[in-house]
């Protein structure tokens, strides 16, 4: 074979990887600058969210925020908790924040579950942090018509963004 040949041979086995990440989802992106179970707009993971609160759909609750590969793949490393001498491991810290991220969710549940609810628009007035490629929008708030009253309410404590991926880093208030 001929070097021309080779090169279009090597071309062509090029385009056909790039192709197969972007049909897996991925977008060509490594897998350590992805989100499994992201949303591309914040109402979308909002409007999620409220259907699953609704229905009392714990296992979608739990499928639209971080899991604990992500806290340590993404966060962890950035946080000052994660320093030597500290004697936290990542492990310890997220289960301690699960334990209050899962109470605010029961919370929120009960005051959403049965209920007829629209959303209307998301407010991200809260601040923002940056940790590395990850941000979290702290403190976001929804205003929702809730069986025809509207509402202005905090349904997450953050929400993760990365890249153009949404997803709800935690539910404590």
């Amino acid at each position: 074979m001929d070097t021309s040949a080779f090169k279009v041979v090597i071309l062509c086995l090029l385009a056909l990887g790039v192709l197969n990440a972007c049909e897996d989802g991925q977008g060509g992106s490594s897998p350590g600058n992805h989100l499994d179970n992201s949303f591309n707009s914040v109402e979308k993971l909002t409007e999620k969210f409220l259907e699953a609160a609704k229905d009392e759909d714990f296992q979608t609750m739990e499928l639209v925020a971080a899991d604990q590969e992500e806290f340590e793949r993404l966060l962890w490393h950035h946080l000052p908790a994660s320093k030597p001498g500290t004697n936290l491991t990542p492990d310890f810290v997220w289960n301690q924040s699960q334990l209050q991220s899962l109470s605010s969710l029961r919370s929120t549940v009960r005051r959403l579950k049965g209920k007829n609810i629209e959303l209307i628009r998301v407010v991200l007035s809260g601040d923002t942090r940056e940790y590395g490629d990850l941000k979290l929008l702290m403190e976001p708030e929804a205003v929702i018509s809730i069986d025809g009253n509207e509402e202005k309410v905090q349904l997450f404590g953050a929400i993760m963004i990365l890249g153009s991926e949404y997803k709800v880093y935690s539910y404590s208030l």
